[in-house]
């Protein structure tokens, strides 16, 4: 599977503090990778749809050049997380972001969106 994002509304309605981030992967088996990253303010994408990077193969599976004027794709991937925070990622075995042992928080501001980008083993 390619890398893909998807934006979802955070529900946050009021500026919220948080102390921790926890990735919870349903299938650790095909979890490569879960990235967050958070914007101020939702914009003009959707959300709750996925976007991803249909990359051309070679027949050995390696990413193939691009035909000229092929980048619609990275175009909305780039739109979706232009001016973004990036809050944390899991990787198997990495621990839970946890900002209590430092006596320190992140804040979320009312209205933010997060955007969620991952990659699956096939």
């Amino acid at each position: 599977m390619e890398w893909t994002w998807i934006a979802v509304p955070s529900g946050f309605t009021k500026d919220t503090w948080i102390t921790s981030i926890e990735f919870r992967p349903s299938d650790l088996s095909i979890t490569h990778h879960i990235c967050l990253q958070m914007k101020a303010i939702r914009s003009k994408w959707s959300t709750n749809v996925p976007v991803w990077d249909d990359k051309p193969r070679d027949q050995n599976g390696l990413e193939a050049p691009r035909p000229k004027g092929s980048n619609i794709a990275r175009t909305r991937v780039s739109r979706l997380t232009a001016g973004g925070e990036m809050m944390g990622c899991y990787v198997p075995g990495m621990p839970s972001l946890d900002f209590r042992d430092l006596h320190a928080g992140k804040l979320i501001p009312a209205g933010t969106d997060f955007v969620f980008v991952f990659s699956l083993h096939a």
